[in-house]
């Protein structure tokens, strides 16, 4: 049952026009077809000197360094599994019970996001930058009235609601905020409105109005396309660490999220094209939302997402697959069953490199270390280290690396070499891009750089193609 479902009064020849179509050169698969609907956005690495989340100081071993410190945290995110349980007997408890949001439980703050992009919401438009999450359900960014030390300092101004037309709060006895799980209960509710809380692992919290606005979707040729009655989260109190960035954008699966809203407008579909780990700092990924984010690639690949363990270990609608197997170098690797089905394989675009539970990762480690004929060095020493495969290939011009592959159902995905490791500092050390884990198998972005990733929700299935992202 949809829950919530922003109106479009967006025009098919809008949709076509928006949508920012590449040259069409012959033979190149990662090209989009011509006047396909639907609307692109640039995604902003933190790497990248434009984003609000760059740090110009840092050196090059460092930014590594945070973004492997990033992916434990997003392992921390979804390690403990559940939700809070915020009912009881079908009522709410107390307002001083919060649902702590599933990225939260990272035990971090918002520093260890990679991607943002833009967003406005009201009538007349109001700009914000904004943080994607395919972990995450609800959008919400900072609003006014907010008092000084009840708002994290961000790159815009706060959205004011006393200033647009289109703005209304959601009441709290309305369906669609009762069955929220952070909404509150009415007596807790001043006025009657639909109150929501988040809570974060590092003690940060967003509280504020479930409201409907108007927002407006600029795209990167500056086209514009607008949806009516959008659900999002106003906060009003915020406290803690959350980067300067004005809020997020939940791409999940849940009745709230970014897609599930704009819902069949488009097409129910989006996809991500990170550009690969050298040029973030200086060109933009993208993400694609409607028909044109299932461009005819020659080699696209599906695989059908996995739903039955959401409610088993996750407190949020993340996107599942079903791994089969592995291989390196076109050889399978024995990897036990209950390893890969236990709980499923996440794709997420919060995690920058791929985590593997212990049963997978090290037969990968073993087979990978066997067709490598470099010198390997002992990171053992330092605990905060997290890559167990090292090479010192200082010297070491055009080096001859393997390739390994996930077997998904109905489909495999070939991880090139440089997808495969990462260098880590500018004296030679490369290491395997993968991260020992006891508990679950995340498949981060780093993977899928140079790679056209759909999120077909109409399908209930993801695809992948070769591409050349920032092109």
């Amino acid at each position: 049952m949809e829950l919530f479902r922003a109106h479009s009064n967006v025009s098919r020849w809008v949709q076509v026009a928006v949508f920012l179509v590449a040259a069409l050169v012959p033979g190149e698969v990662h090209l989009l077809v011509a006047l396909e609907p639907g609307v692109r956005f640039e995604l902003i690495h933190r790497d990248n000197p434009s984003s609000p989340l760059h740090k110009a100081d840092l050196s090059f071993s460092e930014r590594v360094s945070l973004s492997l410190r990033r992916s434990m945290d997003q392992r921390n995110a979804f390690k403990n599994g559940k939700q809070s349980n915020i009912r009881s007997s079908g009522r709410f408890l107390s307002a001083q019970t919060t649902y702590e949001s599933p990225v939260a439980k990272r035990n971090v703050s918002w520093e260890h996001s990679d991607y943002t992009m833009e967003i406005t919401l009201g009538s007349p438009p109001q700009k914000f930058i904004a943080i994607v999450d395919t972990g995450s359900d609800l959008t919400w960014v900072q609003c006014k009235p907010c008092a000084e030390d009840q708002c994290f300092k961000q790159p815009n101004a706060l959205f004011d609601p006393s200033t647009s037309s289109s703005y209304h709060t959601l009441k709290c006895d309305d369906k669609r905020c009762r069955d929220l799980v952070y909404s509150l209960p009415c007596e807790d509710s001043p006025g009657g409105d639909c109150q929501y809380v988040l809570s974060y692992g590092d003690s940060s919290r967003t509280r504020g109005n479930i409201s409907l606005e108007t927002i407006t979707l600029t795209t990167s040729t500056g086209s514009q396309a607008k949806f009516d009655n959008f659900a999002f989260g106003c906060g009003h109190r915020n406290q803690g660490t959350f980067e300067e960035a004005d809020g997020l954008v939940g791409l999940g699966q849940g009745p709230e999220s970014f897609p599930n809203q704009l819902g069949s407008a488009m097409s129910n579909k989006f996809s991500t094209c990170f550009v690969p780990f050298a040029d973030r700092g200086s060109k933009a990924s993208e993400i694609i939302f409607g028909e044109g984010a299932a461009a005819h690639f020659t080699e696209m690949r599906y695989t059908p997402f996995v739903y039955a363990t959401y409610k088993e270990r996750f407190s949020t609608t993340p996107y599942l697959l079903n791994l089969t197997g592995m291989s390196v170098e076109g050889k399978k690797l024995d990897i036990p069953s209950e390893a890969l089905q236990n709980p499923g394989t996440m794709i997420d675009s919060g995690t920058t490199y791929t985590l593997m539970g212990s049963g997978i990762f090290k037969p990968v480690v073993q087979a990978v270390a066997e067709v490598m004929d470099y010198p390997q060095l002992n990171t053992s020493s330092d605990p905060d280290f997290q890559f167990e495969l090292c090479y010192n290939l200082s010297g070491v011009q055009n080096p001859k690396l393997p390739n390994a592959t996930f077997h998904f159902i109905d489909a495999d995905y070939e991880i090139p070499p440089d997808n495969l490791f990462v260098r880590v500092d500018e004296a030679g050390l490369l290491c395997l891009a993968m991260i020992n884990d006891d508990a679950i198998t995340i498949i981060g972005n780093y993977q899928t750089q140079n790679v056209h990733v759909l999120y077909d929700r109409q399908q209930k299935r993801l695809g992948f193609a070769p591409a050349e992202c920032g092109s």
